[in-house]
């Protein structure tokens, strides 16, 4: 044995005795512990510097060191200030300025750390995260890149070292650091920093030259890497022992050398090494498994597809689970499969299209664009956006392909462009529906204007004879029953007069043409009036009928007749469905409106049959229709009315107790205590008022009835009457007489021959001080312009009112022909 130790002793001395030519080489050196690091006292150490070493040992080079940041060595290697500089990950970026040895001095990975009061599990976590990394490096250009990629906010905060970045983070300057896992896995936990899932960029790290220069050096550091990595037990391996794992020593005690204590405690101590350093061997590949692991779960729950495949052969090398979910296919499956399987091969998504975006990934940059994919387990196309990029991946040119499903997209566009298409044909044929539309309503309203109208005046035209005649009976008979007759005959044409006033009113407020008055009305003297209106009918039924007043309302502000109207309505509602009681009418000022109750102790309302109690031309009851009558217009037209007045109406109401209707109007408190200042109304003489005798009044009615009954109401009391039966013949009449003969001509509006305007007209032009007032069975109010624009001075409307019809001779016949 000591004769063995003298021979490599003396081969040893021989080497070293051995003349050589000495060659400086210029090392740049940077922190990266513990691959390369300068020590407390300053000198030159870590795993590479050891390697180096012993490649210079057997080169025979001298090795000064230059000490600068990462990115100032590659500038200083670039220029030429340094010959060699160690832990360089190749890249074909930097194989464009730098020489690379072919055997990699080291294989490494990337990994990120982060504070422990962080939760970092993805690439999505980074998200508005300050990420601490080593300026220039292959790892900042990758995460840019990732992150842009993804959307996803982030700082870089470039460090000149991995000392620096880690205390940015322990400062709280940045949220976390990258490293490599050499460094990590030995200074992580000391800076009390936790490792992430996050691992990314397998290296292979080099000595590099500048791009041209230093051959020589390269190709010593190759032979010697390829050497050392071929036999176990070189150098090589003892150095790798030694620094990753710091707390071992990779020499055995002095004392083994000088006491040969016997072979088999030698043999005992080499077996106690050797199974420490299998058990350490196990921990880290136990740590390296779970970090795949963890790398596995993230890889294969990112929603996208993702697929690595060789770029010259096509061949897949790394596939996720939401691609074969996507394609159709086991792991398995899509690792044999070629990447061509995977497209549908229908023109424009050829092999030859697919092609050309590979060409423009690796030659430009990533590349995004929309694709047709096919499904191996049915052959089923499908709609998906590409993202290329090329990647290096164990030593091998790669394509990254990150896959999309926008099948339902594609759909929607799909649906979007034919509804383009159509929309302008499609809005074309709505037009023309609309406007047919429109002219069906418009000839819909007209026909039904006419309709009401001509309805109007064929009822009121024969309801005026039934009226006048009973009028006239009424007055002329002393006869109790025949009054008693008389009179019913004339509350039942009233009642006619009632229907048709409610539809005309219903399809004005329908049309929108009801206009509503805003003037100053006393409600007291209101409710008083309208009171007395059906006063006689209430009591006609024993009903006891009563105001409520209330002293503190003077007046509101609103359109009094209409305000009538609804209440006349209410109470004729209450008396005909009352059998015996009371009803009682109450006024309050509430803030800002005034409410005004109509109740009865009437038959009530059933609570299903509230809802339909407003609705046009029904009744709470269809047996109420057949036993009270009416037309079921009633309480819509008063729910509209009050509405228009800005106001509303509710009902409350009990079965066998009653009903209560409330209406509400807007009334400030400002109006409703004002006074107003009343004026009295205006004289009404009575009917056989004397100043009406002696007047000569030409009569002109087509209708002989009607004729005759005008004619009777105005001999009555004692008016010369003529007759004409059109205006044809009552110009003749003024023309053989004279139109100062007249006071006045009572001129019907619809007649055969010639119609009562343009007998207006051309009296008119005989005379245009001759007083013409129309007689119309149409009371619309477009009719009453319509008399005034033929130069009438008013209208009375059939059946006609004999007191309506007095006055109107009153106001309007000569003054100078009056006889007291």
């Amino acid at each position: 044995m000591r004769s063995i130790f003298t021979a490599i002793f003396a081969c040893c001395l021989l080497v070293l005795a051995s003349p050589a030519a000495a060659r400086e080489v210029r090392v740049g050196i940077y922190d990266n512990p513990p691959k390369i690091y300068q020590d407390e006292q300053g000198r030159p150490t870590g795993l590479l510097i050891d390697l180096l070493q012993g490649i210079a040992d057997g080169a025979g080079w001298t090795l000064t060191y230059t000490r600068c940041h990462w990115q100032d060595c590659l500038d200083a290697l670039r220029g030429g200030q340094i010959d060699l500089l160690p832990d360089v990950a190749y890249s074909e970026t930097r194989a464009q300025d730098f020489d690379f040895h072919a055997t990699p001095a080291l294989i490494s990975w990337s990994q990120i750390y982060r504070r422990q009061d962080l939760r970092i599990l993805n690439y999505l976590d980074l998200k508005d995260k300050r990420i601490a990394v080593l300026d220039g490096s292959i790892q900042e250009t990758f995460l840019n890149e990732v992150l842009n990629n993804f959307s996803l906010p982030h700082q870089m905060v470039k460090t000149d070292s991995i000392d620096q970045a880690f205390a940015l983070v322990v400062a709280g300057q940045a949220d976390v650091a990258v490293a490599s896992h050499f460094y990590g896995d030995h200074h992580a936990g000391k800076n009390g920093l936790v490792e992430t899932p996050i691992i990314f960029s397998p290296s292979r790290l080099h000595f590099a030259t500048a791009k041209g220069q230093n051959a020589e050096l390269l190709t010593q550091i190759e032979t010697q890497l390829s050497a050392w990595q071929a036999d176990s037990n070189s150098v090589y391996f003892r150095i790798l022992q030694k620094w990753r794992w710091p707390a071992a020593s990779a020499s055995l005690p002095a004392y083994v050398w000088w006491a040969l204590a016997g072979l088999l405690a030698a043999l005992a101590v080499i077996l106690l090494i050797n199974r420490w350093l299998r058990r350490e061997i196990d921990k880290k590949t136990a740590t390296l498994t779970s970090s795949e692991a963890r790398f596995r779960g993230v890889f294969d729950n990112i929603s996208e597809a993702i697929f690595v495949h060789d770029r010259a052969t096509g061949e897949l090398l790394q596939v996720n689970r939401r691609m074969c979910e996507m394609y159709g296919c086991s792991e398995a499956d899509a690792l044999r499969a070629h990447a061509a399987k995977f497209s549908s091969n229908l023109p424009p998504y050829t092999h030859d299209e697919a092609a050309e975006f590979l060409r423009l990934a690796v030659e430009e940059g990533p590349q995004i664009f929309e694709w047709q994919a096919r499904r191996l387990d049915s052959g089923k196309t499908f709609w998906v956006e590409v993202s290329l990029r090329a990647i290096c991946l164990a030593g091998r040119d790669c394509i990254l392909a990150v896959v999309r499903d926008i099948g339902e997209r594609k759909a929607v566009e799909q649906e979007l462009a034919g509804y383009r298409e159509n929309l302008e044909q499609m809005v074309e044929q709505r037009t023309r529906e609309l406007e047919k539309s429109r002219a069906e309503a418009v000839q819909l309203a007209r026909v039904k204007s006419e309709f009401l109208a001509n309805m109007s005046h064929e009822i009121r035209t024969p309801l005026n004879g039934v009226l006048g005649f009973a009028h006239l009976g009424r007055e002329r008979t002393q006869d109790d029953k025949l009054q008693y007759m008389f009179d019913r005959i004339v509350e039942s044409g009233k009642l006619l007069q009632r229907v048709i006033d409610d539809i005309l009113d219903y399809s004005k407020i329908d049309a929108g043409k009801l206009k509503i008055e805003a003037l100053a009305f006393d409600p007291h003297e209101l409710m008083t009036s309208t009171l007395e209106m059906v006063r006689e009918r209430a009591e006609s039924k024993g009903l006891h009928l009563f105001l409520v007043p209330n002293a503190e309302i003077h007046q509101c502000i609103g359109d009094a007749l209409r305000f009538q109207q609804v209440l006349l309505n209410l109470l004729s509602n209450a008396i005909k469905f009352t059998e015996s009681g009371s009803i009682s009418v109450t006024l309050r000022l509430l803030p800002g409106e005034l409410e005004c109750s109509v109740e009865d102790t009437g038959i009530g309302i059933e609570p299903e049959n509230l809802a339909r109690l407003f609705r046009p031309f029904e009744q709470a009851d269809s047996s109420t229709t057949r036993r009270f009558g009416g037309t079921g217009l009633g309480l819509t037209i008063s729910a509209r009315l009050i509405e228009l007045m800005g106001g509303r109406i509710t009902v409350d109401s009990q079965p066998g107790q009653g009903s209560r209707f409330t209406v509400y109007l807007p009334c400030p408190h400002d109006q409703a205590a004002a006074s107003p200042t009343k004026s009295p109304p205006p004289a009404q003489p009575p009917a056989d008022d004397p100043s009406l005798r002696g007047l000569s009044i030409l009569v002109v009615e087509d209708d002989a009835v009607n004729r005759q009954v005008v004619a009777e109401m105005l001999k009555e009391i004692g008016v010369h009457v003529d007759l004409a039966e059109n205006g044809q013949l009552a110009l003749d009449r003024v023309l053989e007489r004279g139109a100062q003969t007249y006071d006045l001509v009572l001129m019907d509006v619809m007649m055969p021959v010639m119609d009562g305007y343009t007998a207006c007209r051309r009296l008119h032009e005989i005379d245009p001080n001759l007083p013409v007032v129309g007689q119309t069975a149409l009371a619309q109010e477009d009719e009453r312009r319509a008399c005034l624009a033929a130069g009438m001075l008013d209208r009375v409307t059939k059946p006609i009112d004999p007191a309506a019809l007095f006055a109107a001779i009153r106001r309007h016949a000569r003054p100078e022909r009056h006889t007291d």
